[in-house]
């Protein structure tokens, strides 16, 4: 990717920053565009099925262009670290896409609660969004009205010379937020839900996580080991 396609932020100020900085340059160049976000420590054992279901998610957001579609894969097991959705059946414009609609949110719920949601039939939000751009603009824009204000200084920038200034005093006195507890908890209404199915999703952001899928894929590093190795030291402790 051309240096000038990046969007770099001048401090990390938590997920929702992230997601404005570089909406609103998006919107700058094609206030029109469908767009996907795509967290970048995820993990696609079938990469033709799940971009199969991204496709199908962009030909749903160009037909609605007020909702946001998030991408969901079956739950497994009860786990805790993820985030889960109960969804509902969608409006029959939606529903026709397969489409569901969400009804409500657990951002890392506990063992037992996450044990509940695995009988009731949630799904694990893998957080993969698709939409168009004015329609996350709307979202965040109704949670978060002062932070939107504040990043709205990136529309007039004329040349992308002159961004990472912009950003610079954007972000000084940015707090810390979070996407998915400010705006998507806040606006179900307006976010539907696909489920891939199973294409092995996996999210890395912890170690042992890493390690795991590293041994399904039959792939061999020794600071694996080494990690494994202190580990179960550790718990023999």
């Amino acid at each position: 990717m051309h240096a000038s396609r990046r969007v770099v932020q001048p401090a990390n100020r938590g997920t929702l920053a992230a997601v404005l900085a570089s909406l609103l340059r998006i919107v700058r160049e094609d206030p029109f565009a469908t767009i996907a976000f795509f967290p970048s420590d995820h993990d696609y054992n079938d990469d033709r099925k799940f971009m199969a279901g991204v496709d199908l998610a962009f030909g749903s957001a160009e037909i609605n262009r007020d909702s946001v579609i998030l991408l969901a894969v079956p739950a497994k097991h009860a786990e805790p670290g993820y985030s889960w959705i109960e969804a509902e059946a969608a409006p029959s414009e939606a529903s026709r896409s397969g489409l569901l609609r969400v009804k409500k949110f657990w951002e890392k719920p506990s063992t037992e609660v996450a044990s509940q949601l695995l009988e009731r039939g949630c799904v694990w939000n893998t957080f993969v969004m698709v939409g168009s751009a004015a329609a996350f603009v709307n979202l965040i824009r109704s949670q978060a009205p002062e932070l939107f204000q504040r990043f709205e200084a990136l529309l007039s920038v004329r040349n992308a010379e002159d961004e990472p200034a912009v950003l610079r005093e954007v972000y000084q006195d940015v707090a810390d937020a979070d996407f998915s507890r400010l705006v998507l908890a806040s606006s179900s209404q307006f976010i539907d839900v696909l489920c891939l199915g199973d294409v092995g999703w996996t999210d890395l952001g912890e170690p042992a996580r890493v390690i795991d899928t590293l041994s399904k894929k039959g792939v061999q590093k020794e600071w694996a080991c080494v990690w494994q190795e202190q580990h179960a030291s550790a718990a023999a402790c």
